[in-house]
């Protein structure tokens, strides 16, 4: 979070902090306890830079092309980290920073491959 305020701080931003458990408040910081998925990419389209620990975070910087202030996620670190190299970023412990303007273009076979099998996967199934 210290990479985050001081990035803020630099640009003259406003900070917003998700988390439906954090109780705590951090000082000058607007805390949203009860963001709903068209909020939270709302929130992530609007900003100038997203700083988390969130998968989804990343993926939606990553579509939106943000800037990205990388804080690993303590209980499963290999999402977000396989995310980035799957975009051809190398995590750097000591640089938490990533401009994810041209990450969509990295991902580019991936997303077409995944569509491909949830097509051929789903083939057939119709919803009532």
């Amino acid at each position: 979070l210290e990479d985050g305020i001081r990035y803020a701080k630099r640009y003259g931003l406003k900070i917003v902090e998700v988390s439906p458990v954090l109780r705590k408040k951090h000082s000058g910081i607007q805390l949203l306890t009860s963001a709903g998925p068209r909020e939270f990419i709302e929130l992530v389209r609007n900003a100038e830079a997203v700083c988390s620990n969130s998968f989804h975070a990343l993926a939606f910087s990553m579509i939106y092309g943000k800037t990205f202030i990388h804080i690993p996620n303590s209980n499963s670190p290999e999402r977000t980290l396989s995310l980035l190299a799957s975009a051809g970023i190398t995590y750097d412990s000591n640089h938490s920073f990533y401009d994810l303007t041209n990450a969509m273009e990295s991902l580019a076979p991936f997303i077409e491959d995944s569509k491909v099998f949830l097509n051929e996967s789903l083939a057939g199934i119709t919803c009532a």
